[in-house]
């Protein structure tokens, strides 16, 4: 058990022992030294010095004057700081507000958790890699340097990852996250979530459980969570990935990877050389994709995942002899014939057992009205 030690109303200097202590100021200007052991100083009223020592300190601040003292290598220490305003101390690592109102907490050179209220407030990491938590409210996070978690809760907030390999979360709400140098992470959850980059920042992605389309300089989109959304990219070479339900997936201009993953998801590469990737099992019911605009002027490419379509000799390209395309073709007619394409319908078939075995499974839908011309060279097996 914890040694309790207190003070009185007047100026105390109070140490605590070798072991866990909760050493209580009460009134006063008090210092309070806690050694070694995992201590509890709380100076009271007052402006305090509080000494943590060796140990996982915890220091209750009641003033943004207080002071909590540690040395380097000396354990991993929080402030709980019932103030509106405090910035850690050298070798302290964490801070939580737990009082209402509008915070501004400042962080320290090393890897830092901030921990805001339910009101608005204002975070910011500085150096290290840091954990930047807004809670309810509008709350406007900064990471700074290092590589950031920050994580806005509810409420509109406003997040800044700057330099270093961010995760941005805005939470609920319609949030504004601002990626910066390196290359960062933005979760979406809400139709209004905005997410921005700077040119040369970095490879960044968006991962967003709602309809998501890429603003400009941000390069991937991953689609997540139980229910169908759609992704949008924009001028750049994007790769946008679909998820276990029915995607619409366009890529716009660039050359795009497009990965509608199951379901039966409609794929758009737009103008540029585009991939279309089949990396999940084949389903002639629940994964069958419609691929609206193959052109092989524009360097367009079929991607087979090799974990999945497993019959063909190594990675790169097929050979001729693996595809069949013809007028009414709906499967192989020799051994070895695992891709079949039917010409007149536009009907793409994977065909693992060749002409004895149980039928092919359509994969894809190429084209509308029109379908496009496809050859051998137009497939490649990846890893």
């Amino acid at each position: 058990m914890p040694t309790t030690i207190k003070g009185t109303i007047k100026n105390d200097t109070l140490s605590g022992t070798a072991g866990s202590d909760l050493i209580y100021g009460l009134d006063g200007r008090d210092i309070l030294i806690g050694l070694a052991g995992d201590d509890l100083l709380d100076g009271g009223a007052g402006i305090d010095r509080m000494e943590g020592g060796e140990g996982d300190d915890t220091y209750v601040a009641d003033n943004q004057l207080d002071k909590a003292v540690e040395l380097d290598g000396e354990g991993t220490d929080l402030v709980l700081a019932a103030t509106l305003l405090y910035k850690l101390p050298d070798a302290v690592e964490n801070l939580t507000f737990t009082s209402r109102g509008a915070h501004l907490g400042l962080g320290n050179a090393l890897a830092n958790v901030i921990t805001g209220s339910v009101d608005a407030d204002r975070l910011f990491g500085k150096g290290g890699d840091d954990t930047l938590i807004g809670g309810a409210g509008k709350d406007y996070l900064s990471g700074d340097n290092g590589n950031d978690l920050l994580q806005g809760g509810s409420g509109k907030d406003i997040l800044r990852g700057g330099a270093g390999n961010d995760v941005l979360d805005g939470g609920l709400g319609a949030d504004q996250m601002y990626g910066g140098r390196g290359n960062d992470v933005f979760i979406f959850d809400n139709l209004r979530d905005l997410a921005y980059d700077v040119a040369g920042g970095g490879i960044d992605e968006v991962r967003s459980s709602v309809d998501a389309a890429l603003s400009p300089f941000i390069e991937n989109l991953t689609l997540v969570g139980p229910y169908s959304a759609d992704g949008t990219g924009n001028a750049l070479n994007n790769t946008i990935t679909g998820n276990d339900q029915h995607n619409v997936l366009s890529g716009g201009d660039g050359a795009d990877v497009l990965d509608g993953g199951k379901g039966n998801d409609v794929l758009s590469g737009g103008a540029g050389a585009d991939r279309f990737v089949f990396s999940s099992v084949p389903n002639r019911l629940t994964n069958v994709d419609l691929i609206t605009d193959f052109l092989r002027a524009e360097g367009d490419k079929f991607q087979l995942s090799n974990a999945v379509f497993t019959d063909f000799d190594g990675l790169g390209r097929i050979s001729r002899d693996a595809f069949l395309a013809a007028p009414g073709a709906t499967r192989a007619v020799e051994d070895g014939q695992f891709l079949i394409y039917n010409t007149k319908t536009g009907a793409l078939y994977y065909d693992a057992e060749g002409p004895s075995g149980r039928g092919p499974i359509q994969i894809a839908q190429l084209g509308h009205g029109d379908h496009p011309e496809v050859v051998w060279t137009d497939f490649l097996i990846i890893a």
